[in-house]
């Protein structure tokens, strides 16, 4: 016994000041994992940290630093987004977000949360540098011991939960190859479609001009055309009865889920079909329409290819108009690039217009001359200004494409929804509400057209799922005869694994 004291009292200093940075890195992990399962866990991860302290000064100062950054990342992603339980869709995050949209969440969502949990990491790292710096092991043998219970530790955790690198808190290098394969996987879609067969449609095409606006965070709740307690929308209300409005939400929280789900044929129980499937684009493409891809959103995600932009590259005109990291343009700033387009013609032409609408920032959405509140006392009136200036960018578009006297259709939507009230808003939380993804969906046709009636009717009672938005909109043009619409509940939120019944939620803010 007394081999074993002495050693220990002789390294007193080191082995406190090794449990004590063990214990400081993981009480985030205890305080924000409290199932029963995850806490066995987390308690196995830090005695290995400790033993980890004992046999090399280095290992444990790399496992230190690793785990912190593990803290940040899930403290941060909890607090603002809800319960995180695997990394995977904070890597995605970070790896898809374009530099603007970086920016913009720096300045919008780091709290007082985040300054803590820095201030937390700074002090472990403190103590880090000072055992690094001044202390050692000073006993041989105890290195040996460590490490047979090392081995020990680690043979008896994969032998009871399997592959232990896919489990929080150590799955961040498995989750980052996992979101590199996605990224990956986009650019061989991109080979797939230049090898796929074309296939034209058997009808003739009954629209010379086909318009698509892809909205951005939309929550109809706050457009005067779904609520008339507000006048947001005053050319949709003025039109109402020359447009078809429906009720739909949407299949997924965040852009880069709810593109592909929208126009594509990917569902939310298979999105990997979406790596083998064609757009709605490609599809107008096919039937001898010039296309065209008009965004106000940066042109790749990150330095990656992402899910929008490989279905915008099946485009023949791509434009990304987002060039600031730090300042978006107002989306009147696709005009200019339309205007440089003939649409006076007897061309048959597909557009999509992505917008960034109501994307947070919201005082960066809308310019001084087009604004409902010009001093919002909160962040509502801020939100409904974004409402306000997307209707007129909408109204502007409308008098663009009718001034041609062709036959034109106009669809109007949104990737996801928006959950807010007076002082926070967002999108994408684990825990979701029905703003999260109810969100606007009207078509106009200058041309009788008895399919949309027939899809009003189907709407009246109930809603639709815009995971079914590709196959309307080949429907309504005439491209397909077969009519498809999801009327199913179930959208992803955060992670492909998190499916949500939207008829089992709660509204966040109510509207009085």
């Amino acid at each position: 016994m007394k081999k074993i004291i002495k050693p220990v009292i002789e390294n007193k200093k080191y082995l406190l000041l090794s449990i004590l940075i063990c214990v400081l890195t993981m009480l985030p992990q205890y305080i924000y994992f409290i199932s029963f399962n995850r806490t066995i866990f987390i308690t196995a991860v830090l005695i290995l940290l400790f033993l980890f302290s004992i046999f090399s000064k280095f290992l444990f100062t790399v496992f230190t630093i690793y785990l912190n950054i593990i803290n940040m990342l899930v403290i941060h992603m909890n607090s603002t987004w809800g319960r995180i339980t695997i990394l995977e869709p904070i890597v995605e995050l970070i790896y898809f977000s374009s530099k603007r949209e970086s920016f913009e969440y720096l300045q919008k969502y780091i709290s007082f949360i985040d300054v803590f949990i820095i201030l937390h990491t700074a002090f472990v790292g403190f103590i880090l540098y000072k055992l690094v710096r001044y202390h050692s092991l000073k006993f041989k043998p105890l290195r040996i011991t460590s490490l047979v219970l090392i081995v020990v530790l680690l043979g008896g955790l994969i032998q009871v939960k399997g592959n232990i690198l896919k489990l929080m808190p150590l799955s961040l290098i498995h989750d980052y190859n996992m979101v590199v394969r996605r990224g990956t996987a986009f650019k061989d879609r991109n080979e797939f479609l230049k090898k796929r067969t074309f296939e034209k449609a058997k009808n003739e095409m009954i629209y010379d001009k086909v318009v698509l606006i892809m909205g951005e965070s939309v929550n109809k709740n706050f457009m005067g055309l779904y609520n008339d307690k507000y006048n947001t929308t005053p050319f949709f209300s003025k039109i109402k009865n020359d447009i078809y409005t429906f009720n739909a939400i949407a299949p997924a929280t965040q852009t880069h889920l709810a593109i592909p789900l929208t126009l594509t044929e990917t569902t939310h129980q298979d999105f990997n079909a979406f790596f083998k499937s064609k757009s709605i684009i490609s599809d107008f493409k096919e039937n001898d329409y010039k296309t065209y891809w008009i965004s106000n959103q940066e042109g790749a995600g990150g330095k990656h290819e992402s899910s929008t932009t490989t279905i915008a590259r099946e485009s023949d005109f791509v434009s990304f108009q987002n060039y600031d990291v730090a300042l978006t343009n107002p989306d009147e700033v696709l005009f200019d690039v339309l205007d440089e387009i003939e649409i006076n013609n007897s061309d048959k032409q597909m557009f999509v217009f992505h917008l960034m609408g109501s994307h947070a920032d919201y005082d960066q959405r809308c310019t001084d001359e087009v604004i409902l509140h010009k001093n919002p006392k909160n962040l509502l009136e801020e939100y409904q200004n974004t409402i306000y200036y997307s209707d007129f960018f909408i109204e502007e578009l409308f008098k663009k494409f009718n001034n041609t006297n062709k036959n034109v259709l106009i669809i109007y939507t949104s990737d996801h929804g928006e959950t807010l009230d007076e002082n926070e808003g967002g999108h994408g939380f684990y825990d979701s509400h029905k703003e999260s993804v109810e969100i606007p969906l009207v078509m106009y046709s200058n041309i009788k057209n008895e399919r949309i009636e027939d899809l009003l009717s189907d709407n009246s009672n109930g809603f639709f799922n815009n995971e079914s938005l590709y196959s309307i909109i080949k429907y309504i043009s005439s491209i397909s005869d077969e009519k498809f619409v999801s009327k199913s509940p179930y959208f992803i939120s955060q992670s492909l694994e998190n499916i949500i019944d939207y008829t089992e939620l709660d509204y966040y803010y109510e509207h009085e």
